[in-house]
């Protein structure tokens, strides 16, 4: 049966295929390595392109994956429709990153604030682009 979401984390796929078998054959590590090289997969990994610790708290924070990742190169959406799903992601993003640091200015949080704030300020930019590159394809 064909999951909603293509995007699967890699721990749970080990798990629901060793779970059929009475002995493991295979490592979680062994069966990353075989996804990652298999032709019709595509492993990755989100928190490569997370720059910092508050980033990643907050990939974490919005219920984004944080680990690897697979999905079948046949699902892999069009490129129009993977930015307007960006969007939606960078806009859940952005709403758990405010309350964030309006949190943070209501402890007195200056240096996490001023995190979360360049932070925002980065999504906002990468919105723009990816708005205008909608918009331009």
């Amino acid at each position: 049966a064909e999951c909603e979401n293509p995007l699967v984390q890699v721990e749970n796929l080990y798990r629901h295929v060793t779970s059929r078998s009475e002995q493991s054959t295979i490592s979680q590590e062994d069966f990353a390595d075989f996804l990652k090289q298999h032709e019709l997969v595509n492993v990755s990994d989100p928190l490569a392109y997370a720059e910092t610790d508050s980033m990643m708290a907050a990939l974490q924070g919005a219920g984004l994956p944080t680990t690897p990742c697979a999905i079948l190169i046949e699902r892999v959406p069009s490129e129009r429709d993977l930015s307007v799903s960006m969007l939606e992601q960078l806009t859940t993003l952005t709403n758990a990153l405010t309350r964030a640091l309006e949190e943070a200015r209501g402890t007195g949080d200056t240096v996490r604030g001023h995190e979360i704030y360049n932070t925002l300020e980065r999504i906002k930019k990468l919105k723009t682009k990816i708005s205008e590159h909608i918009t331009s394809s």
